[in-house]
């Protein structure tokens, strides 16, 4: 139970006994003690001190008319305790979601404007040849972070034409098909040319101010989702597409802890592709709640994220796989540790750190998981018979679809749905494989739904 209560008087008990009441184990408790046990146990990172320990995030999704949960996790290492989920970390392109978000966030403003064309009591009058003009001016990028304004050679606005379409004022506005086509390749399967082109028509600046108006990102203490680098390399130049040339940008950076050049001194830790693990697990959050941008729009995003599972870019957290003779990539989960959950989402991100002779030339791995515990709903062996044939194989390595009704019945004690958004960072690509990280989600879900024993 996660809830307790004083237990009932007794006219024999003792005086002393009166006052004690079992108290609720918290989720952060509970991550911190099993992140513990993990990282102790060897298997994650190497330790090198902070630069290697793992960012984790972990909301639970509560039902309407409760808060939802959190926890992020924290760690001593030399007598000082790290609160590792408010650590800025380098993840690769797990922040092509930023991108993703701002085009829809786009979008929006634009059905904005048109509302209030079409809205008699707004008295604007703006023809449909000067409906981008008129948009161009709203959404110009006001209070832009300073490492991205003093960056030289960078689209400083989005270009509109290049990501809308607009047919007549009383339709819709519509991504045009060039650029919801380089938008669903950046997420599926994660194309760094198709990234690099959406990055470009965004621009770094109204990327950045729309991060910053949701919440996202703190230019004052220069942490949360921070996306200044567009992915580009010379291959981008030469698209079969052949529609427009997307153009490399100068990367505009702050400073991270798991990406340092330790070959300077002081060592240069700025980095392009960044964010906390807290403020990315709320952005997935805001997605499964379809509270992101617009229900409409977090709902798209969320079938992006949800094919993004069943592609080649799937979770770290499946076992490795081959999808059209192609491998998934390697040293992801062996099947020995069998998740008590399903992968509803995901955004992976992989990429190579700076000259780090401690570490090596390595890449670091981390994603973005919007999750489902197993065995809590009625009609998954329905669900999960609708799956046969699609290729989905959302559930390799998962516990079987056994109804619990008891297991149902301790979460809704907890007043929670079974769903979580979750972030996690900083994985080294050579760690053999990712079940400590399937574990380090198991035992804390589950033991917090249990409330059971606390080890230190």
């Amino acid at each position: 139970m996660c809830t307790r209560t004083t237990p009932a008087r007794t006219a024999h008990a003792p005086a002393r006994q009166l006052g004690v009441i079992k108290k609720t184990v918290t989720l952060k408790q509970y991550l911190d003690a099993s992140y513990k046990k993990v990282w102790t146990a060897g298997k994650l990172n190497p330790d090198f001190g902070l630069k290697t320990h793992v960012p984790f995030s972990i909301y639970l999704r509560a039902m309407p008319g409760t808060d939802h949960i959190y926890a992020g996790n924290s760690f001593e290492i030399n007598g000082t305790v790290h609160r590792f989920d408010e650590e800025e970390c380098f993840s690769a392109s797990l922040m092509k979601v930023a991108a993703m978000f701002s085009a829809f966030k786009l979008r929006q403003e634009a059905e904005t404007l048109r509302a209030e064309i079409n809205d008699p009591n707004k008295k604007l009058t703006v023809p449909l040849a000067k409906f981008f003009d008129e948009l161009t001016k709203r959404v110009k990028p006001i209070g832009v972070a300073p490492e991205i304004t003093s960056t030289a050679n960078i689209q400083t606005q989005p270009s509109i034409p290049d990501i809308l379409q607009i047919t007549s004022l009383t339709s819709e506005v519509t991504f045009t098909d060039d650029f919801r086509g380089h938008l669903r390749r950046m997420i599926i399967p994660s194309n760094d040319c198709a990234a690099a082109e959406c990055i470009w028509r965004l621009s770094y600046p109204y990327i950045n101010v729309k991060l910053m108006e949701a919440g996202f990102y703190d230019k004052d203490s220069r942490k949360g989702i921070w996306l200044a680098g567009d992915y580009f390399f010379p291959g981008c130049l030469k698209r079969p597409e052949g529609i427009k040339k997307a153009r490399g940008q100068d990367y505009a950076r702050i400073t991270v802890i798991n990406d340092c050049d330790q070959s300077k001194r002081p060592p240069f830790c700025g980095s392009a592709q960044n964010t906390t693990s807290k403020q990315m697990a709320g952005f997935f959050l805001k997605i499964l709640l379809e509270d992101l941008v617009d229900p409409k729009s977090s709902h798209e995003m969320l079938l992006l994220l949800n094919e993004a599972q069943h592609g080649p870019d799937s979770s770290f957290l499946v076992k490795n796989r081959i999808t059209n003779t192609t491998p998934t990539g390697s040293n992801r989960a062996t099947g020995g540790v069998l998740r008590k959950f399903s992968i509803e989402g995901v955004k992976i991100g992989q990429g190579p750190i700076k000259t780090d002779p401690e570490r090596g030339v390595i890449d670091v791995r981390s994603e973005g998981l919007i999750i489902k515990w197993k065995q809590i709903t009625k009609d998954e062996e329905k669900d999960k018979e609708k799956d046969k044939g699609t290729g989905a194989d959302n559930d390799e390595g998962a516990v079987d679809d056994k109804f619990d009704k008891d297991l149902r019945q301790k979460f809704d004690d907890c007043k929670l749905t079974g769903e979580a958004a979750i972030c996690w960072q900083n994985l080294s690509a050579s760690t053999p494989n990712t079940d400590g990280i399937i574990e380090i989600i198991n035992d804390t879900i589950s033991n917090f739904i249990n409330q059971a024993p606390l080890t230190p």
